[in-house]
């Protein structure tokens, strides 16, 4: 794989392209290798984009949750709440409004003014 900037970018550009496996197996590759706290937790909350997008739930919301310890671990707001509203999309495209009413409440509480907005 090209350096960890370019197969973001490529990964990107696949699934905009509508070539979400070869996305997906991208977004994985750098989940699993970079030693970046920042690429994995971007990395995976896109992975959580493309199982939205592949309308398999379960693997979208372990994605985002993924995303979101290692923003969490890491302290990573910004990313945190890019994880979250990964979360939230899922619940959103599920028809399950009332899940993702406590996660945005959740990030619109969050202490960071940052992820307030």
């Amino acid at each position: 794989m090209p350096n960890e900037s370019e197969g973001m970018e490529d990964a990107i550009r696949f699934e905009r392209a509508g070539l979400l496996d070869r996305a997906l197996a991208t977004y994985r590759a750098i989940a699993e290798t970079s030693p970046d706290d920042d690429s994995v937790a971007s990395a995976l909350t896109h992975e959580a984009d493309v199982h939205r997008a592949l309308c398999d739930w379960d693997a979208s919301l372990e994605a985002a949750r993924k995303a979101q310890e290692v923003a969490r671990r890491a302290r990573l707001s910004e990313r945190l709440a890019d994880a979250k509203i990964a979360e939230v999309n899922v619940w959103m495209s599920r028809g399950d409004f009332g899940g993702a009413a406590m996660i945005l409440n959740d990030v619109a509480n969050s202490a960071d003014p940052r992820i307030r907005g």
